[in-house]
């Protein structure tokens, strides 16, 4: 059970042929796990993501970006307010973006996106652009254990967790639903 706007804790477990079980490898299958939440008023509702937000979980943007904590890269709400309302900084970060680029958030470079077109590519950086503190973001959070802060909005009744694990051996990525 969950009430709106309180936090919810969770801890996941991952039993894998190779890798072994997160009880005891845990700080090695953590950064592996992805736990997306949604939360819906009725049964029948269907979430409608963002277009740049599903570009962004169909790509690799995940593995180095989180919304609100930095992970490789910048957390994606301190990259929203540092550009929000700035001329030419949409069109300059999908060039970032799409080319790779180096120095902008520190000494690691963010490698090249060639695989998306530049169309594709403005969607992803106006879904960050559009992130406000405060906000609820749809978005995965990484780690075996933690806390979500569903939305504080009492005509909610279902919370939709969904856990994906990317195994290290065979390059696979299984999923698990809670309801």
């Amino acid at each position: 059970f969950f009430t709106p706007g309180q936090p919810v804790a969770y801890k996941v477990a991952v039993k894998d042929f190779e890798d072994g079980e997160s009880a005891t490898k845990s700080e090695i299958m953590a950064p592996r796990v992805v736990l997306e939440s949604r939360w819906l008023k009725n049964p029948g509702d269907k979430t409608v993501l963002d277009p740049g937000l599903s570009l962004m979980k169909q790509s690799d943007c995940f593995n180095c970006h989180q919304v609100e904590n930095r992970l490789v890269g910048p957390a994606y709400m301190e990259v929203a307010q540092k550009y929000r309302g700035v001329a030419g900084a949409l069109e300059a970060s999908v060039l970032r973006v799409r080319n790779g680029s180096s120095g902008v958030w520190g000494p690691i470079p963010m490698l090249a996106h060639q695989q998306h077109t530049s169309d594709e590519i403005a969607q992803m950086v106006a879904w960050v652009f559009s992130l406000e503190p405060g906000k609820a973001a749809e978005t995965g959070k990484r780690g075996i254990a933690g806390e979500l802060a569903p939305p504080k909005d009492n005509n909610l009744r279902i919370g939709l967790l969904e856990v994906s694990y990317t195994d290290n051996g065979r390059e696979r990525t299984g999923r698990d639903v809670v309801t």
